[in-house]
């Protein structure tokens, strides 16, 4: 993945460590596009690829 990716309830951008890509935030039906491009790039250069989610949908979880 060359870069990252945001808009109002997502940024999607490369693992550090692994082959893949970490979300964080909401993801909709509306990232299908962006997140296939991602998962495509990603599959160029390894076998697996990690999908990390511990950030996917802390953005519309209220704070204690």
């Amino acid at each position: 993945m060359r870069g990252c990716f945001a808009d109002d309830l997502l940024l999607m951008m490369p693992s550090s460590t692994l082959a893949g890509v970490r979300l964080f935030g909401e993801v909709v039906s509306a990232h299908r596009a962006p997140l296939a491009v991602a998962l495509t790039e990603q599959s160029e250069d390894a076998e697996e690829i990690t999908l990390d989610l511990t950030g996917a949908g802390t953005a519309s979880q209220p704070r204690a």
